[in-house]
């Protein structure tokens, strides 16, 4: 029975200066435009509030129905909403084509079956592209695991394993929660000392059905 783990990799420290170099760059660009987009959501807020408060002289009973149901609020903050993503978001897409964004971390798949262990590396958040693929045996899958350092052995370098977040990209300085950073789509191990339990598991396990298959033959 074939078992697959997938464990994100740390960026390297040339990747994550080159990705935080990026980051920051583009941050300079966008805080400009966020202040902007902001007075224009303020402008517009005041502008829908104004015209219902003139409602106030013309049809009291409507007006107080509107304060009343609760859907200003609503109506407020999804047009604050939509004005952001069509100004910010446009600009946000060119600045990536611009400047070209960094590579996505890369991720490796672990493959436990009965003939050993392989190792793939693969590429970007959807982790589509192949970068290299090892097989070890059952005894030699134990030396290309480190959980004291939380690191894996994969095209002949170690590899550290965890999330690329805001806080070990960025100097402390530029840790602001709207900073761009690798998203995380799909669930995987962020622990190498799991994954040697899992291991310990599963092997366990086979001797355990090997022990059953040698029984049922004698």
């Amino acid at each position: 029975m074939l078992e697959k783990y997938d464990l994100p990799v740390k960026f390297t420290e040339e990747e994550r200066n080159a990705y935080a170099a990026w980051g920051i760059k583009k941050q300079k660009v966008m805080i400009p435009y966020v202040i902007i987009v902001l007075l224009i959501d303020i402008f517009s807020i005041t502008i829908g509030c104004m015209q219902i408060w003139d409602i106030r002289s013309t049809d009291s009973i409507l007006f107080h129905i509107i304060l009343d149901s609760g859907w200003l609020e609503s109506v407020c903050y999804v047009l604050a909403v939509c004005l952001t993503i069509m100004i910010l978001g446009p600009l946000n897409w060119l600045l990536d084509r611009i400047w070209k964004k960094p590579e996505e971390p890369r991720w490796l798949r672990i493959e436990i079956s009965e003939e050993g262990v392989r190792v793939k590396v693969l590429s970007g958040t959807e982790r589509e592209e192949i970068l290299s693929s090892e097989m070890y045996t059952w005894g030699e899958a134990e030396a290309i695991l480190d959980s004291e350092n939380n690191a894996v052995l994969a095209q002949k370098c170690w590899m550290k394993i965890g999330e690329n977040t805001i806080e070990n990209i960025y100097p402390e300085e530029n840790r602001h929660p709207w900073m761009d950073y690798p998203k995380r789509k799909v669930k995987g191990i962020d622990s190498v000392e799991k994954l040697c339990r899992i291991l310990k598991g599963y092997q366990a396990s086979l001797m355990e059905k090997k022990m059953e298959r040698n029984w049922k033959e004698a």
